[in-house]
């Protein structure tokens, strides 16, 4: 039978679409205009040639990564407080096989689920025995978790088969000097009530038609601690509103679909300024034949008293509404990521009228806050399984994301602001603690310097009319 462990489930072929949007979005402009008509759709009539031409007019402004980058710095601007037991403890420092500690793994996973609103975490020992191995991380993103398997028992769901991508470097076999890249499909799987570990990889069937299959690479790997085989998948699955196999919805989808509108309107109106903005000379009553320059030291002579003369210049409103929806796509921008840093009403606001205020909401980042808290505290907590120790380890993670002086009119401006690069990531932070306008000991050309509207050296860059000199 032909193996296929790389078999997508239901979740990941439904969900897949929006992560790879997602993941074009945040990989910034190049990665947006390589995706070509995928998020930018030609005009009727274009050519190859016309299209490329009129892409590369454009300029992306990425809304989506400038917002997760501010939400995930406004929990991560206070330390976590970490309790567990103290061999467990001593692990945090070096907690990858990377070497990233416990604070960048928080602030990957994070972003991550801000991002997709899935990811995952296996706590894993090395295979190879030795003194030194300790157990470690490894993190998945929601396209390496390929397929999964359910089962319930009593009141529980539990994980009984999980098939994960795995991407590593090789020494090419006809060039020692460079490396190729292999994927294998890790499966792992309860099978008798133990824990089995299968690894796969594609290799050749037939060299001369170029055929692969899968195919199992070494033999099953029964897991054991302390000489005894595990009874459960040691995986975490991390989401925006709950920790299930089942992945939630990204929890700023809308803010990356209103992204990529925004691409699509900037490129069409800067395809128009194109044509439009620069005066185009005519002329009638001339020879088919006669040569017309334009420049100083020429004149256009016609032996015709009819002829004339001028320049076509735009003088319709069509830019004006394309600039406008622009600006109407920026303020929406604005107002989706702010509202993930809403708080509730605390006061003249019935409990009744505030739960169908929230209803049709999606994921706040108290929720993903949640999430990370108690999705962290168990893969700790494998950490201690994996070397005989009952952890019970407990997390906090920041939850003053927005000062009460801060409201709702005054937040959305500010997450506008950071989406389009006219104040720091690090005052966007500071206000939300303080809720004033700028840090006590910052300088307005200190700030000014951080947003990049004058140089280091103190000449301003921008014009009276705000125009870039």
């Amino acid at each position: 039978m032909k193996l296929q462990p790389d078999t997508k489930s239901a979740y990941y072929q439904s969900s897949v679409d929006k992560w790879r949007k997602i993941e074009t979005i945040c990989a910034g402009e190049e990665a947006i205009k390589n995706s070509g008509s995928d998020y930018l759709p030609k005009l009727s009539g274009q050519t190859a040639k016309e299209y490329s031409a009129y892409k590369e007019r454009g300029t992306f402004f990425n809304a989506f990564l400038r917002t997760i980058t501010g939400l995930t710095g406004a929990i991560i601007r206070k330390e976590p407080v970490i309790k567990t037991h103290a061999s467990v403890d001593k692990l945090l420092s070096h907690i990858t096989l990377y070497g990233e500690s416990i604070q960048e793994v928080i602030k990957i996973c994070l972003t991550s689920v801000l991002r997709y609103g899935y990811y995952g975490i296996l706590v894993d020992m090395p295979a190879e025995p030795s003194e030194n191995n300790t157990p470690y991380f490894a993190l998945y993103s929601p396209t390496s978790i390929l397929n999964l398997q359910t089962q319930r028992k009593g009141s529980d769901q539990r994980l009984t088969m999980l098939a994960l991508s795995e991407q590593e470097s090789e020494i090419d076999a006809q060039n020692p000097f460079a490396e190729v890249i292999v994927e294998r499909i890790r499966v792992l799987s309860i099978e008798g009530g133990m824990l089995v570990v299968r690894l796969y990889k594609k290799e050749a069937v037939s060299v001369a038609k170029g055929k692969e299959e899968w195919k199992q690479d070494g033999e099953d790997i029964f897991p054991k601690i302390r000489g005894k085989n595990i009874t459960e998948i040691p995986f975490i699955f991390l989401g925006s509103l709950s920790n299930t196999p089942v992945p939630d919805d990204p929890p700023l989808m809308d803010l990356a679909n209103l992204n990529i509108k925004h691409w699509q309107l900037t490129v069409d109106y800067y395809h128009g300024l194109h044509y439009c903005a620069i005066p185009t000379p005519w002329a009638a009553g001339f020879g088919k034949n006669t040569e017309l320059y334009i420049g100083a030291n020429k004149a256009w002579v016609s032996d015709d008293p009819e002829a004339k003369c001028g320049y076509l210049e735009f003088s319709g409103t069509g830019l004006g509404a394309v600039l406008s929806a622009i600006d109407k796509l920026e303020a929406q921008m604005a107002i989706v990521g702010a509202r993930m840093l809403e708080e509730q009403k605390k006061a003249a606001e019935a409990a009744d009228t505030v739960r169908m205020r929230y209803a049709g909401d999606s994921a706040t980042l108290s929720n993903v806050v949640d999430c990370i808290e108690q999705g962290m505290m168990k893969a700790i907590d494998w950490l201690g399984n994996w070397i005989g120790i009952e952890a019970k380890t407990e997390m906090t993670l920041n939850r003053d994301f927005v000062s009460l002086k801060l409201d709702a009119p005054m937040l959305t401006a500010m997450v506008g602001a950071l989406q389009a690069g006219t104040i720091s990531q690090d005052t966007f932070l500071y206000n939300l603690q303080l809720g004033e306008l700028l840090p006590p000991n910052r300088t307005i050309s200190e700030e000014k310097i951080l947003i990049g509207e004058i140089s280091p050296f103190g000449k301003n860059l921008l014009g009276d009319q705000g125009q870039y000199v």
